[in-house]
């Protein structure tokens, strides 16, 4: 099966509905989720330093291991911008968060769950962060944000797309809401090319 047509099924929502598929998706995501509030809410700087080196020298599953590493990584890279008061610029900021929503582990399990048979190229090209990958999560990452850039903000987390495109271009809220929509609708059309 070409990886198009795994990926595809990702992005258009017609993946089997197995249930052995559902429950593995959802512990996998639930499992992400509570290493994110992990990073964002619960643990401190120097333990989660300590954390992320340690599962570094952790490897699982070739593919998984080194994805979460990365994962890990760049929850950590967040929790210093916290930390720090580091303001990130929008480029930084989407760079790092399109693997902190998750979306280059949640592309990798939903293709080793459809795809009859695994090859390495199709593990390759999802490893590789292609620009359809980069840009589905990027778009995932700005209209999570414009969903939940108050609540998060509220309870003392990274900046979001909002606030960093607010910084670099010195507009106020409201502008920067329709910038991310924008945006959003901008990476959508480059994606669906």
């Amino acid at each position: 099966m070409p990886i198009g047509m795994p990926l595809g099924r990702l992005v258009t929502g017609t993946l089997p509905s197995t249930q052995i598929w559902q429950r593995t998706m959802a512990k996998s995501v639930e499992l992400i989720g509570m290493y994110d509030d992990v990073y964002d809410v619960d643990g401190k700087l120097d333990e989660l330093e300590l954390f992320t080196e340690v599962n570094h020298n952790i490897d699982i599953l070739p593919h998984q291991g080194k994805w979460i590493n990365d994962l890990f990584k760049r929850y950590l890279v967040e929790l210093r911008w916290y930390h720090s008061g580091y303001q990130p610029t929008l480029e930084e900021y989407l760079r790092n968060t399109f693997v902190t929503v998750a979306g280059p582990i949640v592309a990798l399990y939903a293709y080793i769950y459809i795809a009859n048979p695994i090859n390495k190229e199709d593990l390759e090209f999802i490893e590789d962060f292609s620009d359809i990958i980069r840009l589905a999560y990027e778009i995932f990452r700005i209209s999570d944000d414009y969903g939940t850039c108050g609540p998060e903000q509220a309870k003392g987390d990274v900046p979001s797309s909002v606030q960093c495109y607010m910084s670099d271009a010195g507009v106020s809220e409201g502008v920067s809401y329709e910038r991310a929509h924008e945006e959003f609708d901008e990476e959508e059309m480059v994606a669906n090319k």
